[in-house]
């Protein structure tokens, strides 16, 4: 991935993302650095690991970026809160987004229930009923400002490296 500075971006973007939502939009009451951190039953722990292998193999790649370890590091963390604080205002695209997950969760459930609530159970997405899925969130994204943030913050990102590698 760290040889590809778009794959780089959305991947760093990706993996704070996920705890992101989940401490925002999430069922229980759980803070951002409770999820995305190293402590061992953190929910994004995997992630924050993810985040920081990354981030090293980026800095033994190029090393001018390792010789400005601290200023990269503590713009991408500036770069990580912008995103954060930027995604808080799409108010109506966290809205939407909600009705996507209930849509689907609520359709989950009622394959789940037709079972008779069996012990063990999995649900994937296939074919078209894939494919429509990601239509409704692409189109949601679009719509709502949330494909301009991930540009806007991807390009950010890019920068910040391009910064420390560029000749």
């Amino acid at each position: 991935m760290v040889k590809d500075n778009y794959l780089t971006a959305y991947s760093l973007i990706s993996l704070v993302s996920g705890c992101f939502f989940q401490s925002k939009l999430g069922p229980e009451n759980l803070e951002f650095e409770e999820c995305f951190c190293r402590k061992k039953k953190a929910i994004g722990r995997e992630d924050f690991y993810k985040y920081h292998n990354m981030t090293f193999r980026l800095r033994r790649r190029y090393p001018l970026l390792d010789a400005n370890k601290n200023t990269f590091l503590d713009r991408l963390e500036l770069i990580q809160d912008e995103f954060k604080t930027e995604l808080l205002k799409l108010e109506d695209f966290q809205t939407e987004i909600s009705k996507v997950i209930s849509h689907e969760v609520e359709k989950i459930h009622s394959k789940f229930s037709a079972l008779n609530k069996p012990k063990r159970f999995s649900f994937h997405y296939e074919g078209e009923e894939l494919q429509t899925l990601s239509d409704v969130i692409l189109e949601t994204m679009k719509n709502y400002g949330m494909t301009d943030l991930l540009t806007t913050t991807a390009e950010k990102i890019i920068e910040n490296i391009n910064q420390f590698t560029e000749a």
